[in-house]
């Protein structure tokens, strides 16, 4: 795995003060094994800097989804927790705490900032609390996917994509307090989902059949027919249709020019990407986002 980042941080104004759900910055890191992590949190706003000695405080509300890797969170209210991939864990405001992967595995961690004023009381409601603030999921494909549509949506400017950040934002809230209703050990799918949701929660990375199989816990060979028999699909195929599934709502949605997309997901090149998309569709991705926009 490469690193790579991207975050967004919106500016606070009196039209935005106003919604009931703010969403004030969001991002995704890729760390990669041994990255040099004093590097890393430079890319941090410098109030949002912080060392695992002395953590930080902030006085807002951090929700943080582990995709793969495995780590270590502390907060003063709950102790150092272990962090394995399919966690999520909510940084409550005025708690001082720190969280960084493990050197030998890196992870993949999506984030997202919030006004806490009217998602705290949510939170106490589903029973999130700053003293238990972190749970491990067999999978949790619904949160992943909420997180990839809030992110895409963030590369966009203006009004309306503002208003969708915060919608997303909340669907994210909404699916995480769903997952954690549910219980650690009782979210339903099994291994299959646990490998549906590694060969389509992070397609820039492009997840092979045989290390989706693994994280599911099973040879490849019973995974393949487990999984075809549940979906109707090889895995493969079930990864390309979702990769491209996601390729036309970029198309749709942004205007993020069609290498840009290629590479978002997945696509060694755009020429193999436009290759895949007209024999699904028939047409190429821009011909398919002329009639679409």
């Amino acid at each position: 795995m490469k690193s790579d980042f991207y975050a967004r941080h919106f500016k606070t104004n009196d039209r935005l003060r106003s919604r009931a759900f703010r969403v004030l910055s969001l991002g995704v890191n890729r760390c990669a094994p041994k990255l040099d992590y004093s590097g890393f949190l430079r890319r941090h706003p410098s109030a949002h800097r912080f060392s695992k000695s002395r953590g930080r405080t902030l006085e807002t509300l951090v929700v943080v989804h582990i995709v793969s890797g495995h780590g270590t969170f502390r907060s003063e209210r709950s102790g150092e927790m272990p962090v394995p991939a399919n966690s999520l864990f909510f940084v409550f405001p005025g708690v001082n705490h720190s969280y960084r992967y493990d050197d030998e595995t890196g992870w993949v961690e999506e984030w997202m900032e919030l006004d806490p004023t009217n998602v705290l009381p949510l939170l106490a409601e589903a029973g999130i609390t700053a003293e238990s603030p972190l749970r491990t999921f067999a999978s949790i494909s619904a949160v992943a996917e909420a997180f990839q549509s809030l992110i895409d949506a963030s590369r966009q400017s203006g009004l309306a994509a503002e208003l969708r950040v915060d919608a997303l934002a909340h669907l994210v809230v909404a699916e995480a307090i769903a997952a954690w209703r549910k219980g650690a050990d009782s979210e339903s799918g099994g291994v299959v989902e646990k490998m549906r949701q590694a060969l389509v929660s992070n397609v820039a990375e492009h997840v092979t059949v045989r290390d989706a199989a693994r994280r599911a816990g099973k040879c490849e060979s019973r995974m393949r027919a487990l999984f075809k028999r549940a979906t109707g699909l090889s895995p493969k195929k079930y990864q390309m249709r979702s990769r491209l599934v996601r390729a036309g709502k970029l198309l749709r949605e942004t205007d993020l020019p069609v290498g840009v997309v290629a590479e978002q997901t997945g696509f060694e090149s755009i020429f193999a990407f436009s290759r895949r998309f007209r024999k699904l569709l028939g047409i190429s991705p821009s011909e398919y986002r002329m009639r679409k926009q």
